[in-house]
């Protein structure tokens, strides 16, 4: 994409970068707001995708999430034609619907919109209202997600599919005794991580979305037209009954849920870091009555351990940090919780006190932290050639970058599609933040190691 005008942008003058330094956005953070819902489609169970839009659109979340999880990921089309933008998309819809039904059974459709179903002005909740009359007879749930992505990113996507879901589907003022998490994106392990987390506990948990095996799974002796694994209906529908809901998406997106239902709510971070990970813990506690297991005080412990042991490479190194919210703060505050300094800390999609919030928290440590709310690449190109960094944490897409201005690169988060095992990157938790420290102090040892004149026998 070229620049609608040529000139050179201003220089940094400030800790935050403003939102459209650049006539336009080049090589944007974000993926697409359908993607989005159509992974929290893959973590309910006996769920089938449907995007209300062109063939195209379909096509290319479904290659985009397979090269992350390398799983296979049948997501279904509306199919868009000319003629279906003149005229409209209801006749589509009720073909991919019924066609959806009769191939796969599922016992639950998500529908999300595409920019161009939102562009003609469909009226999705309309459409599926009356589709859901023809399968009145039938024991499957039809829910309608608006995923414009001309409004929102791959972030946005994810928790409104969330707050469409339990809007459809959770039964009012049902009490239940168990805690429900519903995580931000994160990978399979994490999900997995957090549910022994809470079986430590003895804490019954209900975890919305859960693709920890729908994307994650062992070899099929045959083919599965929906794979195994996920949240249950009923679950689901009992979420908002749930004696503590803790939300670590970065809308909260279980927030209206837990209001009209009067249930203790918690929007926090994801736990990564020891701070973080106490609190969940804390929480599982207060819900079970039951103290800190002592195969946590040991992880924990462990960990604390390995945080002097690695102080001496970590301490002032600084970093540049990109990735997605929530992540991106949880990540800063693990940074500065090691003695890392955030030199750049950058999103493409931010809540309006996301500035504000990181240079709070960076502000006795890295005062003059580049804060980037509604980044592109281009633009954290320019910062990461002037400001001196020791060693980057974010996605795959920062990939070109880092290594253009030869700076290691610690992946995390989505997408990671250069590198092997994406659904195995461990951050949540104890034993998540301890490979995550491993991680970083292996990338900047190596760092040294390779500016070093003479071979290191030892460190």
């Amino acid at each position: 994409m070229q620049r609608g005008i040529s000139m050179k942008p201003e220089p940094l003058n400030s800790t935050t970068v403003p939102e459209k330094t650049h006539w336009a956005t080049v090589n944007p953070c974000v993926a697409c707001a359908p993607l989005g819902a159509s992974l929290v489609f893959k973590g309910m169970q006996g769920c089938m995708s449907i995007l209300h839009g062109s063939q195209g659109c379909a096509t290319y979340i479904r290659r985009f999430l397979i090269s992350h999880f390398r799983e296979p990921i049948d997501i279904a089309s509306s199919s868009f034609t000319e003629e279906t933008v003149v005229f409209g998309g209801e006749i589509n819809l009720r073909n991919a619907v019924h066609a959806v039904y009769t191939t796969y059974k599922p016992h639950i459709i998500g529908i999300a919109t595409t920019c161009l179903a939102e562009t003609i002005g469909e009226d999705i909740d309309m459409l599926v209202a009356k589709i859901k009359s023809e399968f009145a007879d039938k024991n499957v749930e039809i829910i309608a997600v608006h995923a414009p992505s001309y409004k929102d990113s791959h972030v946005g996507g994810y928790d409104n599919a969330i707050q469409a879901v339990l809007k459809t589907m959770s039964r009012k003022n049902k009490a239940t005794y168990c805690c429900a998490v519903i995580p931000c994106m994160l990978s399979p392990h994490d999900l997995r991580t957090v549910k022994e987390l809470a079986k430590l506990y003895n804490v019954p948990l209900i975890l919305f979305p859960d693709y920890s095996e729908t994307l994650d799974a062992g070899l099929w002796d045959s083919y599965t037209a929906i794979p195994s694994g996920g949240t249950k209906r009923e679950d689901i529908e009992d979420l908002c009954g749930a004696g503590l809901i803790i939300d670590w998406t970065a809308l909260g997106a279980g927030k209206e849920c837990a209001a009209q239902n009067n249930v203790s709510y918690l929007h926090t971070l994801p736990p990564i870091g020891i701070k973080p990970t106490d609190l969940f813990c804390e929480a599982l506690s207060m819900v079970s009555g039951v103290a800190m297991p002592k195969i946590l005080q040991e992880e924990r412990a462990r960990l604390l351990d390995s945080y002097v042991d690695g102080h001496k490479y970590c301490s002032g190194a600084t970093v540049a940090i990109c990735c997605d919210e929530p992540l991106v703060r949880a990540l800063t505050l693990f940074c500065l919780e090691i003695g890392m300094i955030p030199k750049l800390v950058a999103t493409g999609r931010a809540e309006k006190d996301f500035a504000e919030f990181i240079k709070g928290k960076c502000k006795d440590i890295a005062e003059d932290a580049v804060v980037m709310p509604n980044a592109d690449f281009d633009r954290i190109d320019d910062v990461l050639g002037q400001s001196g960094i020791d060693l980057c944490i974010g996605t795959s897409k920062l990939q070109r970058f880092s290594e253009k201005r030869n700076i290691p690169l610690v992946r995390v988060g989505f997408p990671i599609h250069d590198r092997f095992g994406a659904s195995r990157v461990a951050l949540i938790g104890y034993r998540g933040t301890q490979q995550l420290f491993d991680r970083i102090v292996n990338e900047l040892i190596a760092a040294r190691q390779s500016g070093a004149q003479e071979q290191w026998s030892y460190v």
